[in-house]
């Protein structure tokens, strides 16, 4: 029968990770009889399953959502939901989240704006990095794991802002923790590698050519 897919089991499970019900949420993943619920499926203001989980905070549905296949970034989300799961589960400082993001393909310098992400209808958003929520968020752990999955520390939003920028309080429309002073000094010293190592890739070919006499 194949690899149907039906409305109503969509719904069902919409409503299973909105409760909080991950055993049902997988029972309708994996389906029967070649029926299963889409783990893309959408509700109707257009909010992924995935996005609800991250939200919602439930490890075990956003598990089981990508386990199943659902997308870390969806190209066709709407504006207001230009936030990728990872800038959600980053801004909350839910590290167990973005681990099971990142360890299923997450991109960590996708942002609303990005290529194949939708850009925000609030502005305070558009280019906003899944570390600069980190930041907002005051949470060093995130910003250690971001960065060490291959968050560019040097990034800008589209105000100009680096993820120091945003744990010095530029975001104040972001709930912050207290951890500003040393995580600003680390997201510093992260933006300054990141700076020097862009140099020294732009300068290379140039020297190159000076060294073999072009």
């Amino acid at each position: 029968m194949g690899d149907r897919r039906w409305g109503f089991l969509d719904r069902e499970l919409l409503e299973a990770v909105g409760n909080g019900r991950p055993r049902t949420a997988r029972a309708l993943l994996r389906g029967a009889l070649g029926l299963r619920a889409d783990p893309d499926a959408r509700d109707a203001w257009g909010l992924s399953a995935l996005a609800l989980a991250v939200s919602a905070g439930d490890r075990e549905c956003v598990e089981a959502l990508l386990e199943a296949g659902a997308r870390t970034e969806a190209p066709d989300a709407p504006s207001w939901e230009a936030d990728t799961p990872l800038c959600a589960a980053a801004e909350r400082g839910r590290v167990d989240l973005a681990e099971a993001l990142l360890a299923a393909g997450a991109d960590p310098n996708a942002a609303p704006g990005s290529p194949g992400i939708a850009m925000a209808q609030k502005a305070r958003l558009r280019g906003t990095t899944p570390l600069m929520r980190a930041a907002a968020g005051g949470s060093l752990e995130m910003a250690e794991l971001l960065v060490s999955a291959g968050a560019d520390a040097a990034a800008r939003d589209a105000k100009g802002r680096s993820a120091e920028d945003w744990a010095r309080g530029a975001g104040t429309e972001f709930r912050r923790g207290g951890e500003d002073g040393e995580l600003a000094a680390f997201l510093r010293a992260e933006r300054i590698r990141a700076e020097l190592s862009g140099a020294v890739a732009e300068s290379a070919p140039g020297e190159s050519r000076r060294r073999r006499g072009l």
